[in-house]
């Protein structure tokens, strides 16, 4: 039996034999190792088997990025308990190592004016991440990991999020990103970062005055922030969209590309 392994664009592996020759054959196991050669079956891993009348096998396993030999023995040849093994067969490497994509930062907020919370999605195939490592910075320059959120992930765990509540969010403006490790030891790329906002009001009692003013949310790119609305609270604990003049503002908001400030009468 002569074996051929073919990557295909989805990353899945296609794997065709040759018939066994001479002989009806019960059903065929399909083996797979990675690429250091073996000498027999034990040191492989039997992935699926397939009726006698079919000559090819999908794996669709996500596994690592690595170069891989496949194997196939015919069982119970000839209606008894012999069976012979192939020849073996490589696997091209994929053109895309998906285990190094970066996980990029979707927002970072802050939570009840307590904490800030980063959310980021999954790089493709999340079952394959080990754990991730969140970065945060105070300069956009220089990063400290804070903390780690680690697995096993399935493929539905494609968000993720971590509270950072060591983060001074009255004082300053932070910038995080998320470093992915996969569990075949692959680290990612630099993603797409987040940073919060940070909003200072000053108070002018001779004109009853409140000046708001904020720092620019600059993660999702030059003009991306389509506009701010302002908020504010009442006695209750309750949150209501400060009303402001018509005039100057549609729908209460502030444009993403005007001044990150406001004054409002108190």
């Amino acid at each position: 039996m002569d074996v051929t392994a073919y990557l295909l664009q989805s990353t899945d592996r296609l794997i065709k034999w040759t018939p066994y020759g001479g002989c009806t054959v019960d059903y065929y196991e399909i083996y797979r190792t990675q690429a250091n050669g073996w000498t027999d079956t034990t040191a492989a891993f039997l992935i699926g088997t397939v009726p006698g009348n079919v000559t090819g096998y999908l794996d669709q396993d996500r596994i690592c990025p690595r170069e891989y030999k496949y194997r196939i023995r015919a069982v119970s040849l000839c209606g008894g308990t012999l069976y012979s093994m192939s020849d073996t067969a490589t696997s091209p490497l994929p053109k895309i190592d998906y285990t190094t994509l970066p996980a990029n930062v979707t927002r970072t907020t802050v939570v009840d004016n307590q904490f800030t919370r980063t959310e980021w999605k999954a790089p493709y195939f999340p079952e394959l991440v080990s754990y991730y490592t969140v970065f945060r910075s105070a300069d956009s320059v220089s990063y400290q990991s804070v903390g780690q959120i680690t697995g096993p992930f399935t493929a539905a765990d494609t968000l993720q999020a971590y509270d950072d509540w060591d983060a001074s969010i009255q004082t300053t403006k932070y910038y995080y990103r998320i470093e992915t490790n996969s569990v075949c030891n692959d680290k990612s790329y630099t993603g797409k970062t987040g940073d919060n906002i940070v909003l200072e009001a000053n108070i002018d009692h001779s004109a009853y005055e409140v000046k708001l003013e904020w720092t620019p949310y600059k993660s999702w790119g030059a003009n991306q922030v389509d506009h701010y609305i302002i908020e504010w609270q009442d006695e209750a604990g309750q949150w209501h969209i400060l009303e402001l003049p018509p005039n100057m503002y549609q729908n209460n908001e502030i444009p993403g590309n005007a001044p990150t400030s406001y004054t409002a009468p108190y």
